[in-house]
């Protein structure tokens, strides 16, 4: 199992902050190929792909097509099965590519999220523990670091939200 990068810790850390069990780098059989990120919780399964830098995006939506066709197997992997047969599933593709990728995917039931989102729904979820000065995860998460900026004044998360989500 390779070490995981950071864009995966940081996703990793959003879905636990929000109550979700996750795995990094699931391998499990029939599947041959490696998902980055498995997360759920009482309402759903999510499996999630990330990969930054997207050249083709024509090409990376039919990859990512059939490696998602492959990774709907794991829900019947006996070590799931039994959380997974009474949620909701759901596949999610993290990349910076531009939003409008999320046209390519939705035909194949792909969701999109754009990495600058990703970072917004982050900040937006670490906006609480600010304000109260508590921290429920390890030191060494990625997320930390932005919760410690926001903590110290570096950054202002609610400024940051609004500022990119007023219309």
């Amino acid at each position: 199992m390779a070490k995981p990068n950071w864009m995966e810790e940081l996703a990793e850390n959003w879905f636990k902050i929000r109550g979700y069990h996750t795995e990094l780098h699931v391998r499990v059989p029939p599947v041959s190929r490696e998902l980055d990120l498995l997360a759920f919780n009482d309402d759903e399964f999510v499996m999630i792909e990330l990969q930054m830098n997207v050249s083709n995006r024509k090409k990376t939506a039919e990859y990512l097509a059939e490696k998602f066709t492959d990774f709907d197997k794991i829900p019947d992997n006996p070590k799931y099965a039994n959380i997974a047969s009474k949620l909701k599933i759901r596949r999610i593709f993290i990349s910076d590519a531009k939003r409008d990728f999320a046209d390519l995917l939705r035909k194949d039931n792909i969701e999109y999220l754009y990495k600058e989102d990703l970072y917004l729904k982050i900040l937006k979820s670490i906006e609480p523990y600010v304000a109260n000065e508590r921290w429920p995860f390890p030191d060494d998460s990625p997320v930390r670091m932005l919760y410690d900026l926001a903590l110290w004044g570096f950054i202002n998360a609610g400024a940051c939200v609004q500022r990119v989500t007023k219309p």
